[in-house]
């Protein structure tokens, strides 16, 4: 009995462990670039672009197959008016669940430059330059509100002398695994009850237009 309960104490301590470490995604911008890298625990991994090592022993193993056109897929494309509709239903659940586990999602780093080049085209370089001022300023203070953003640098500026565009800087986010399991459970309920809902709906449709003709 007591090699079971210590068993079950050494069970229950790594699955703490477990829930308590935290993992993200961080995002590095370097004129044009993007590269992606993975954060569990301390342990941080490049995922994309991947090495070029990679790239060669897999391009040497492709160039001998054959490439066969694909056979046309029966599934039915998902309609503007199906997206909205998921839209207005579940936001409000995933707005609750945002609320809940405010403090669980954390944004850090949030450093960006963007540099909007207007040699081309100044009149639409101004434009361009209006509307990410403006999504800035209108998105940025609902984030605040709902996840945890400790310093946030965000610069947008013009340069008429440049091409089109030029980001550099990094993102993050993080959250310990077991906030994303109580978030994940607590929105994959209403998820759940409205595609039952919708998937009876689309099985009734046909009737009502049989019964119709």
């Amino acid at each position: 009995m007591g090699i079971l309960w210590w068993v079950f104490c050494i069970m229950l301590a790594i699955v703490i462990c477990l829930l308590m470490l935290p993992v993200g995604i961080k995002v590095h911008f370097l004129h044009g670039a993007i590269t992606f890298f993975i954060k569990i625990g301390p342990l941080t991994r490049q995922i994309s672009p991947r090495e070029k090592t990679d790239e060669k022993s897999h391009g040497k193993e492709g160039t001998n197959e054959k490439k066969y056109p694909k056979p046309a897929s029966g599934k039915k494309n998902v309609s503007a008016s199906f997206l909205w509709e998921s839209v207005q239903v579940l936001w409000p659940s995933l707005k609750k669940t945002l609320s809940k586990g405010r403090r669980a999602i954390t944004i850090d780093p949030l450093h960006l430059c963007c540099i909007i080049g207007g040699r081309e085209d100044p009149a639409q370089a101004a434009k361009l330059f209006g509307w990410l001022q403006m999504g800035v300023w209108t998105v940025m203070p609902l984030l605040e509100q709902g996840l945890r953003i400790p310093d946030a640098q965000i610069h947008i500026g013009m340069d008429f002398q440049k091409e089109p565009w030029d980001l550099t800087g990094e993102v993050g986010i993080s959250a310990r695994i077991g906030s994303l399991v109580s978030m994940a459970l607590s929105f994959a309920i209403p998820v759940l009850r409205w595609l039952k809902a919708y998937h009876k709906q689309q099985q009734a449709a046909p009737l009502t237009q049989g019964t119709a003709a």
